[in-house]
Formats: structure tokens, C-alpha cells, sequence
């Protein structure tokens, strides 16, 4: 997340033709000055992030799916 960053990432959405996306799993604990603002279902699952730190922070991201029944 660089430097003054105030928006979202889309995390590729790794469900395939077997389920669905439910929602976004957002990690950022070990990076400071970085704050989750949202996460959601959109196109894919997202999470937003605001990086109020001096340097640029790693924050991990996926989509958590739910398969869809008779799959």
C-alpha cells in the first residue's frame, strides 16, 4: 500500500466455476499507519485501505467463497 493511498485493491477471485464469493479476508496487522476502511462484494471481493505512514506497507488479501450447491 504506497505512501498516502486512500482507496481499495480487488483481490483476484480464486472461487472458479464451483462457488461464489461471500466475502474478503484483509490483513494488515503488521503494518503501521495502515488502516482497513471497508471490505465487501462488488465485481469481486475487496478490501479498502488507508496508508497514513511515512513508507509503503504490505497487506495481504483474498476472497473467502462458498460453494454453490449440486457443484
Amino acid at each position: 500500500v504506497p505512501v498516502g493511498f486512500d482507496s481499495y485493491f480487488y483481490a483476484a477471485n480464486s472461487c472458479g466455476a464451483l462457488g461464489s464469493p461471500t466475502s474478503a479476508y484483509c490483513y494488515g496487522a503488521n503494518a503501521p499507519g495502515v488502516y482497513l476502511t471497508g471490505s465487501g462484494i462488488g465485481t469481486a471481493a475487496f478490501c479498502a485501505w488507508k496508508n497514513l505512514g511515512s513508507v509503503a506497507q504490505i497487506v495481504y488479501q483474498s476472497t473467502i467463497c462458498c460453494r454453490t450447491p449440486g457443484r
